[in-house]
């Protein structure tokens, strides 16, 4: 149902519709969906490796309940602008959205 939406949004992007409108729509298709899926199960003996391999041999991966807007999929900069707080330094360059609780949060990531 959502990514009908994108994609309808993304393909009137050609006859002038603003891409904000579709990465919108993006963005709100992932807030339903991380707050649609099930509690993580913390992986204890994966946190336990963390501290015993070295770094090049540790691959981490989002939970289900986690979603990112990287370079993948352009976030435009009004959008990021949007999204609320900054961490670290640079400009924003993704958005990442994840569940807290049963509602759905942003953040903005910055290089």
């Amino acid at each position: 149902m959502g990514e009908a939406l994108i994609a309808l949004l993304a393909g009137a992007e050609a006859e002038g519709l603003p891409p904000l409108w579709t990465a919108l729509a993006r963005i709100e298709w992932q807030f339903h969906r991380v707050e649609r899926v099930a509690d993580p199960q913390p992986d204890l003996d994966s946190l336990v490796l963390l501290g015993r391999l070295p770094a090049r041999a540790v691959r981490l991966v989002l939970a289900d309940h986690v979603a990112w807007h990287g370079s993948d999929v352009p976030v435009p900069k009004a959008l990021l602008d949007f999204a609320g707080e900054s961490f670290g330094h640079g400009p924003p360059t993704a958005l990442m959205v994840w569940r807290e609780g049963w509602g759905a949060d942003r953040w903005r990531w910055t290089a």
